[in-house]
């Protein structure tokens, strides 16, 4: 079985106009978290399976410099490392989780860079 996305986070300097295109597109509930976050309650249950969608967030980017970040449940740092050891991405953890997280670590996958 694969390992499962718990959260999405979108960066962008457009958050405001992606907030409002989203919950009115998708009818997904937004809450403001600070200046520059909102969180997402997607509200979703995957159809067949009955399991829930996940929820997510966006955040501020600099103008040009958008981006998109899965959150992946993973085994323990330990095994993730040293299965990918010959993989071209590199993994990182992010320091503080987001509500409704169930746990207090995630990592986060990007190409490696020269």
């Amino acid at each position: 079985m694969g390992q499962p996305v718990v959260h999405f986070e979108i960066n962008t300097a457009s958050g405001p106009e992606l907030t409002r295109f989203y919950a009115g597109a998708f009818g997904w509930a937004m809450h403001p978290d600070g200046d520059d976050y909102t969180r997402i309650t997607t509200g979703g249950v995957c159809a067949g399976t009955g399991a829930p969608g996940i929820d997510g967030g966006i955040g501020s980017s600099h103008p040009g410099d958008d981006f998109v970040t899965f959150y992946v449940q993973v085994q323990p740092t330990s095994w993730t490392r040293s299965s990918r050891s010959s993989s071209s991405e590199e993994t990182s953890t992010c320091p503080r989780p987001r509500p409704g997280a169930s746990s207090s670590r995630r990592s986060a996958t990007r190409p490696a860079t020269a």
